[in-house]
């Protein structure tokens, strides 16, 4: 649907009483929305426990038809500013005062600032609603539309958690520390504005990665992230009471996954091969650190894992991307088995609102690292086991080869004789097994496919 879109007159409901909803379709930029409770008039309803409400609308608040937002599974609900050019929406995360869990996004469409996104939506939620405001970020309007027009088709449910339980209790741990606070509450504002921002890196590392893990046939689930605002304020306040952040700069220096890309091996003997392509691809900020070994006092045990801090190389951005190339990415290596336990683990033991684990549960996990790792050990000999069994192979079909052209050369038939240097040459592929560098040609092809489509360098 173009942004010349209109609604039949049919879905409109006219109330002209004032201060009652008047609900009609409109659009907002190219965006057909529904307004359900126009800017003046009082929105009634009821609480959770049963209290009712009233609210005068301070903004325009409808929802995008043909969308279903990912908490209730209804249409993504809106909130309408006065400034109708507004480069930037703003998203918000909003969750349930009672548990701090996810409820459903807002968006906030016609706002000039986050903070002004952010002030309108604290009004309407009011002290006494049941609802808060978890995490609120920016986006560029322009993506937002690309966004919406191709999904409104689409239906995106997803389940997000919520520590607030455990951000309350870091919180109420370093109160007395109001002037560090305030450093911090300062950073996560303008990591605000900023998140967009780290999610296209790590989105630009996810992909030249896979390429070249794909390119090297290593099987393998990437994926990326930039750390959510809410969850980066409660690591920060936890961290301060033993780092005592004077800067944001500290803060950089300190945490360096607000970027992030995982990479789920298949197979774990395959993580040396991806950290020789990690190597040949990005920009090293420091030596990797491989757990167990570079386990540090809160890290888990058990884990076992590589992990690199890396940049993008400008050679590999076009011109308009090279800002990329400032900002740190961590890349975690590890099989499928090793994630997955260590996303159980953390949830359980670091998430107060799953309760202090019993002496039973903490064996239970402990038993179950075993099993990933015996789980590991196993898919490495089943791995070695057919590597030695095609290479066996290959060296059969080598020798075999050989054999037949020497036959054929003995009997006066062959179109090409065979010289010393190609029986030293079979003899090496028979011995070596020359197996080709996973990455050997990625970087090359890519610039050169670039200059084939007549994209700038």
């Amino acid at each position: 649907m173009g942004r010349n879109s209109r609604f039949s007159n049919k879905t409109m409901i006219s109330v002209t009483a004032d201060k009652l909803p008047n609900m009609h379709s409109t659009e907002f930029q190219g965006i057909p929305v529904v307004i359900q409770w126009p800017k003046g008039s009082v929105r009634v309803g009821e609480r959770e426990n049963g209290e009712p409400y009233k609210t005068e609308m301070k903004a325009d608040y409808g929802y995008i038809p043909d969308t279903t937002a990912a908490g209730d599974g209804e249409r993504l609900d809106i909130y309408i500013g006065p400034d109708k050019d507004a480069e930037y929406a703003y998203v918000v995360e909003q969750v349930r005062k009672s548990d701090g869990e996810f409820n459903e996004y807002k968006l906030m469409l016609g706002f000039d600032s986050l903070e002004a996104a952010e002030e309108m939506y604290n009004y309407h939620a009011g002290e006494k609603g049941d609802m808060e405001l978890g995490d609120i970020s920016e986006v560029p309007f322009d993506y937002l539309f690309d966004k919406v027009m191709e999904e409104r088709q689409e239906t995106k449910v997803e389940e997000l958690g919520d520590d607030r339980a455990e951000i309350e209790h870091d919180e109420a741990k370093i109160a007395e520390q109001s002037d560090k606070l305030s450093l911090i509450d300062a950073f996560v504002k303008l990591y605000k504005h900023e998140f967009e921002y780290f999610t296209k890196v790590a989105e630009e590392v996810n992909d030249q990665l896979a390429d070249a893990l794909q390119e090297a046939g290593i099987k393998a689930a990437v994926t990326f992230r930039a750390k959510k605002p809410r969850k980066l304020k409660a690591k920060l306040l936890k961290r301060n009471q033993t780092h005592q952040y004077q800067s944001f700069q500290d803060i950089y220096n300190d945490v360096v996954d607000m970027a992030g890309v995982r990479v789920a091996l298949y197979l774990p003997a395959d993580r040396t091969a991806v950290g020789q392509i990690i190597e040949q691809c990005f920009t090293q900020m420091r030596e990797a650190k491989n757990f167990p070994e570079d386990r540090g006092p809160g890290d888990g045990i058990g884990y076992v894992a590589t992990h690199y801090l890396v940049r993008l190389k400008t050679e590999t951005l076009h011109k308009d991307e090279y800002q990329y190339a400032d900002t740190n990415v961590e890349i975690q290596v590890a099989s499928v088995l090793m994630h997955a336990w260590a996303e159980i683990t953390h949830d359980l033991l670091y998430k107060p609102s799953k309760g202090t684990l019993t002496p039973e549960e903490r064996a239970m996990i402990d038993d179950l690292n075993r099993i990933v790792q015996e789980g590991e050990a196993t898919l490495d000999k089943l791995q070695e086991s057919v590597q030695d069994r095609t290479q066996q192979d290959l060296r059969f079909e080598l020798m075999s080869s050989l054999a037949k052209r020497l036959a054929a050369q003995s009997k006066g038939l062959a179109t090409k004789r065979i010289i010393a240097s190609d029986v030293k040459a079979a003899a090496k592929r028979v011995l070596y097994i020359e197996q080709p560098s996973p990455h050997a040609n990625y970087l090359k092809a890519k610039l050169a496919l670039w200059k084939a489509h007549g994209k700038p360098l």
